[in-house]
């Protein structure tokens, strides 16, 4: 059953996320904003970027009919 102190609860949750989440979007402005000052490039962690991915045209095997990547050997034929 619903009852009074599980809405108040519910909505004591629902503003210290709220609260949260506009602290570290605060924190993370004022760092963009430093690193504009300071003409430094900020970026978000991940992997490094090392350009564009690489395409492979593929062409079907002879023998099994699956597609494989141009100038390789199907795995049919190894065996």
């Amino acid at each position: 059953m619903i009852s009074i102190l599980k809405i108040l609860f519910t909505i004591g949750v629902i503003i210290v996320v709220y609260l949260g989440f506009k602290y570290r979007w605060r924190l993370t402005d004022m760092t963009r904003a430093a690193a504009r000052m300071t003409g430094a490039d900020v970026r978000p962690p991940g992997p490094p970027r090392s350009g564009p991915p690489v395409v492979q045209d593929l062409v079907p095997c002879r023998k099994c009919g699956a597609y494989i990547a141009s100038g390789t050997t199907c795995s049919c034929e190894k065996s």
